[in-house]
């Protein structure tokens, strides 16, 4: 019983964590111009896709290698590997998102986004670790320092002569920073043997599936994840992309803590090796129906009292919150399964799904002209997409 309620102490703490930096990123949103939100927003899609290959999938390895020294070895080639994958995900957003270098001066931007790119890197390794010693609890603390910092430290650069987006790409540097401080200090041992540790000959191919199979399948599902609102971004002005942000942020919040929590209780059940079946289907139930009733009830909100809600900005951000929440939803439905399908092996027809979803995506980013029906195309695309995911996941289970 006492280890049943620490689960569900742990949980409750890590849903309180995402909560608050949920909480407090829609906060920032509302204090900033919508065009530069819009902007801090695609700087975020990226910030997504770059997460996937920041150490090329091998913080996995951190989390299951069977010896601590290897582990460790792994820590090292990851943090190696950083720096560079930074610098191509700096070429990457300017190429994805040129009209950046309007906001800043262009070498103090990339500057900032390299540094930025890095620190969402290290967060990775820092979450692995945390996640191999089994310190849950602390994982969560780091996130809620996380959020709490990098708003306090964007809310005070914004009040500085500094620009607006690098006021909140500099707050994510400093939040991340001290995130990372504060999950060495859960192990200090494990950081003096970090930098002592050389990567062997013979890692890479050790953990070649991760780069081979997980990379591309996961690297696939971010990139159609962060394409809605890059492609906004090209179609629409700075401050409709603003708007887009800010109702794709509202409306994903509920469904990333329905999706966050869902997972979490599934991997306790241990459901992806075929343990529990009927909770499985329990859990799926309780699921689909939480975010059917929680899409419903932001989407009524939206259209009552959307045409009562003061100010220009709220009534064209409520106007999106419909389709915006049709997406997130679709995406939602199918999170669960998108976490829990590479832990049962399956990454070769994960990355199938991934791979079509993306393709469609990319149809719909060469040939749509409004912005309201594209984000409509890619919740079509998405719905499919976990729909595809709930039929594979009862056949790759391992029983």
């Amino acid at each position: 019983m006492s280890g049943m309620n620490r689960t569900r102490n742990v949980i409750a703490f890590a849903a309180s964590a995402r909560v608050a930096s949920a909480f407090l990123g829609l906060a920032m949103a509302f204090l900033v111009a919508p065009g530069a939100f819009g902007f801090y927003g695609r700087f975020q899609a990226i910030g997504l896709v770059f997460s996937v290959f920041a150490c090329l999938r091998l913080e996995r390895a951190v989390v299951s290698a069977p010896r601590l020294r290897e582990a460790m070895q792994v820590t090292s080639l990851a943090l190696r590997l950083l720096p560079f994958t930074a610098v191509v995900a700096v070429v990457a957003a300017f190429l994805l998102a040129p009209d950046l270098t309007g906001q800043a001066s262009a070498g103090a931007l990339a500057i900032v986004l390299w540094l930025a790119f890095l620190g969402r890197g290290l967060m990775l390794v820092g979450i692995s670790w945390l996640l191999r010693i089994g310190r849950q609890d602390a994982l969560s603390g780091m996130m809620l320092i996380h959020a709490i910092v990098q708003f306090a430290a964007q809310f005070l650069l914004l009040q500085l002569d500094v620009p607006v987006l690098l006021a909140l790409i500099l707050g994510e540097v400093v939040g991340a920073g001290v995130a990372m401080a504060y999950a060495c200090s859960s192990d200090r041992r494990l950081v003096r043997l970090a930098g002592r540790t050389s990567p062997r000959t013979g890692l890479i191919s050790r953990w070649y599936h991760l780069i081979v199979f997980n990379l591309p399948a996961t690297l696939a599902a971010q990139v159609f994840l962060a394409l809605p609102l890059i492609v906004v971004g090209h179609l629409a002005d700075p401050a409709t992309t603003g708007h887009v942000a800010l109702a794709l942020k509202i409306s994903d919040a509920p469904m990333a803590l329905l999706t966050s929590v869902a997972t979490s209780w599934t991997v306790a059940a241990g459901v992806w090796r075929g343990i529990n079946t009927r909770s499985h289907l329990v859990l799926s139930a309780i699921f689909l129906g939480a975010v059917l009733v929680c899409a419903a009830s932001l989407v009524a909100v939206a259209l009552v009292a959307g045409p009562f809600i003061p100010g220009q900005r709220l009534g064209a951000m409520s106007a999106y919150i419909p389709i915006a929440t049709a997406l997130t939803a679709a995406v939602a439905l199918g999170g669960p399964h998108a976490d829990l399908v590479p832990y049962a092996g399956a990454e070769r027809r994960a990355f199938l799904i991934h791979a079509a979803a993306l393709l469609a995506g990319i149809v719909i980013m060469l040939n749509e002209a409004d912005p309201a029906a594209a984000l409509g195309a890619f919740a079509a695309v998405a719905l499919c997409r976990s729909v595809a995911l709930w039929v594979l996941f009862p056949r790759i289970v391992k029983v």
